[in-house]
């Protein structure tokens, strides 16, 4: 989860913040699995497009670290970082105000925490156990270029992703979908895609007001934390230039990858066009497809089925 873009930081601040914030986060030894990190992820954002609300807070806790903190920032204040003293009630009361109230600007500062300086290295104490990392597995297709796409291509490329997820019977399927206007749910959540979503984003597509999609094909494929897997996550993005198709190593014999370069051309004029499996502990490839080798991890072992790039 990246902090940074919501919280309106400018990209030459970053590595001031990174120091700063290596003052406060534990770190944790990671060695045996190539490196140490400490990885965020947002699980409740009182923020959404077009709100007027004085007080907006995110909450984030560690993806790998079960320590029980949650972090607050307020209003992007990240030098003013806090933890939560009772996450559960505090987490209890902002239900009830929003149901009650119906509003999302819930005040969670007398829950309030200062966050403390850790000593020079960090808490080397928390170590994190190896059950506790999930393996991804998966082989990746996607092209980044110019878009050259129009509604018609749009159509054709939504239905035949569409097919592939009927065809392999994948039933718990899931889409977010940004216009203009921002994501459709306001709250940036999944919707079910059943028939009347379906229709729906098929009619946006005819109008040409989806600017970005993103597809979850949803399984338990038994995660440590009880989480359930997006077994197949598809991407576009009209602005990037960028479509992506990941999918799970269950079903990569069965996926034709060549096939999905093609249908993404539909939308794209390759640039970079690349098939690779991927296996790495807790990390997907997200980073390494938007940026390329800056965004590859010494612990993510690659291997490269095909790649072609175009200048």
């Amino acid at each position: 989860m990246d902090i940074w873009n919501p919280m309106k930081f400018q990209k030459e601040n970053k590595k001031k913040w990174y120091k700063y914030l290596e003052n406060f986060m534990p770190k944790f030894n990671l060695k045996e699995f190539g490196g140490t990190c400490v990885d965020f992820m947002s699980f409740l954002d009182t923020r959404y497009e077009g709100n007027e609300n004085e007080i907006e807070t995110t909450l984030f806790v560690k993806t790998h670290l079960k320590d029980g903190i949650v972090y607050a920032i307020q209003n992007g204040d990240i030098e003013n970082m806090k933890i939560l003293s009772n996450p559960s009630e505090a987490i209890d009361r902002y239900c009830e105000y929003v149901l009650t109230m119906h509003k999302t600007d819930f005040d969670f500062t007398p829950y309030f925490e200062v966050l403390e300086k850790l000593d020079g290295k960090g808490a080397t104490n928390i170590s994190m156990e190896e059950e506790d990392l999930y393996m991804v597995e998966i082989r990746v297709a996607y092209i980044k270029g110019k878009y050259i796409g129009n509604k018609e291509k749009e159509l054709k490329w939504y239905e035949q992703m569409k097919w592939y997820l009927d065809f392999h019977s994948f039933e718990n399927n899931y889409v977010k979908l940004r216009t203009d206007n921002g994501w459709l749910n306001q709250d940036n959540s999944l919707k079910y895609l059943d028939t009347s979503t379906d229709k729906r984003i098929k009619e946006m597509i005819e109008k040409n007001e989806v600017e970005e999609i993103q597809i979850f094909s949803i399984l338990d494929r038994g995660k440590p934390t009880g989480e359930s897997d997006a077994v197949v996550f598809i991407t576009f993005n009209k602005k990037e230039g960028l479509t992506t198709f990941h999918v799970w190593d269950d079903y990569t014999e069965e996926t034709d990858m060549n096939e999905k370069i093609n249908e993404m051309k539909l939308l794209i004029e390759p640039e970079i066009e690349e098939i690779f499996d991927w296996k790495c502990k807790n990390k997907f490839p997200y980073d390494y497809v938007k940026f390329g080798k800056k965004g590859l991890i010494p612990e993510a072992k690659i291997d490269r089925i095909y790649k072609k790039t175009t200048k």
